[in-house]
């Protein structure tokens, strides 16, 4: 008959001692409340959807990074299908296939802060407590907002426009973020995204004033995906 001496060498040689532990400390990071971030700011100023409009899904937080604040945004598109409607449960839909999309990769969470869709709704995605993951090397500090659409392939509409300036402007007032900070994500890396006919109206955007030291330098890269 085998001792318990033995049979707990062979439980730590099999590794089940470290699979055993470390299952319970992810459980127990599954169940630890995720911090809060006022949105007030926002709500006053833009229509702003709230995550649980799109998804009950909770983002995996021993995978993601404190924000720690920001100093710089990025815009993207959605690079798929053109999108002409901007209906609410079509929107929903679509936020919420990113968001598969993105878990699917490995990543925590959707990588985007914020999604505008085509009729200038706002829908909150990843919280702003967290990192985003949206420009493989250059995430910290980094806001990420995503437009509904492929603007290689057609203008975005008026009214999502609308949206993003009235989202950077109040992401800027709030975060003291430079007017010379907005990018799409083709200046930060090797990418066509947000698509010509959005990036030409994301330069235009930018103010002429000067760029935060900090704004444009190389930051770390972000989550491993």
């Amino acid at each position: 008959m085998r001792s318990r001496r033995d049979i707990l060498r062979s439980f730590l040689l099999t590794g089940g001692w470290v699979l055993g532990t470390s299952s319970g400390v992810l459980a127990a990071a599954a169940k630890r409340p995720l911090p809060t971030v006022d949105l007030d700011f926002l709500d006053s100023k833009v229509t702003l959807k709230r995550r649980t409009c799109w998804t009950d899904t909770l983002p995996r937080p021993w995978l993601l990074r404190e924000a720690g604040g920001f100093s710089r945004i990025t815009v993207h598109h959605q690079g798929a299908g053109i999108v002409t409607s901007g209906h609410e449960n079509t929107s929903a839909a679509a936020v919420d296939a990113v968001h598969g999309g993105h878990c699917r990769l490995g990543f925590a969470d959707i990588g985007y802060h914020f999604v505008v869709d085509y009729d200038g709704r706002i829908w909150e995605a990843r919280s702003l407590a967290y990192e985003g993951a949206h420009v493989a090397g250059a995430n910290e500090k980094n806001l990420g907002i995503l437009m509904l659409g492929n603007f290689n392939r057609q203008t975005p509409s008026r009214k999502s426009l609308d949206a993003v300036r009235e989202l950077m402007g109040a992401l800027q007032a709030h975060y003291a973020i430079d007017g010379k900070a907005l990018f799409g994500h083709c200046d930060l890396g090797a990418s066509e995204c947000p698509g010509k006919n959005l990036h030409e109206k994301i330069l235009k955007m930018r103010r002429t004033v000067p760029i935060a030291t900090d704004a444009v330098g190389v930051a770390k890269e972000g989550e491993a995906t």
